[in-house]
């Protein structure tokens, strides 16, 4: 196995193994800058891919194969296909690129699952110092944006509470205080209409009565508006089909 590759583990056992003659050559005829880079991209310990030449030949090293479990190629994985383009198109100009937290969907076990990465675009260079492919930081965030978005939803749902305390701290009427409710929780959910409704066993032996009172947002503000209250007791068929 060629010295550069000695480091790469399972990717440089596969990439010294494999037969380069149709594409780049064989691998001691590599540019000493495909050498290097490649050496480089083996050794890093942020998951990176290369995409080098015009056949745009992947390169990744261990940790990326992690994360992208069995998927080693642009054709063996579509769904990114256009990132591997755009890839190239700014590294074989010679730009960066950076995205924060991008959202994709990926089918890394064979369904799609959302995922989110930093991605860092920039170009590699050949012999003749002109660019000669691109290069990808890939850091996957999925699990800390998801904990972030937990934490503020968990955060707004107290303040919601925080709210609901204050507004009806000094309110003592059933009506006045459901009247509020609806009204912050209306506000708070950006909903069109809010209601309430009192469930009782009828005397009639039906499973129960509602008894619901129904707020509106008004079509022309964000005024929340009483309707008239509503009596409705449910045939037994539909009582059982709610539970």
């Amino acid at each position: 196995m060629p010295r550069f590759l000695d480091a790469g583990g399972k990717c440089g056992i596969l990439i010294s193994a494999r037969d380069w003659t149709d594409s780049l050559g064989p691998v001691e005829g590599w540019s000493q800058s495909l050498k290097a880079d490649i050496g480089l991209l083996l050794r890093s310990p942020v998951p990176m891919v290369m995409l080098w030449g015009p056949g745009r030949h992947h390169a990744l090293q261990r940790r990326l194969f992690d994360l992208r479990r069995r998927k080693t190629s642009r054709a063996t994985w579509p769904e990114v296909a256009d990132f591997n383009d755009l890839m190239m198109r700014v590294g074989l100009a010679g730009e960066t690129l950076s995205f924060r937290n991008q959202e994709m969907t990926l089918y890394r076990c064979g369904t799609p699952e959302i995922v989110v990465m930093d991605l860092d675009y920039s170009p590699v260079l050949g012999d003749d110092g002109r660019p000669a492919g691109g290069l990808a930081i890939v850091i996957e965030t999925t699990a800390r944006v998801t904990a972030e978005q937990a934490l503020q939803v968990r955060a707004e749902r107290l303040g919601l509470f925080d709210r609901l305390s204050r507004k009806i701290n000094d309110l003592a009427a059933p009506d006045e205080i459901m009247v509020d409710i609806a009204q912050l929780l209306g506000k708070h959910m950006d909903a069109s209409v809010v209601a309430y409704a009192d469930l009782e066993v009828d005397q009639d032996r039906s499973p129960f009565v509602a008894t619901g009172r129904p707020w509106a947002r008004a079509a022309s503000s964000a005024t929340i508006v009483s309707t008239a209250s509503a009596t409705r007791r449910p045939r037994p068929c539909e009582a059982a089909d709610c539970w």
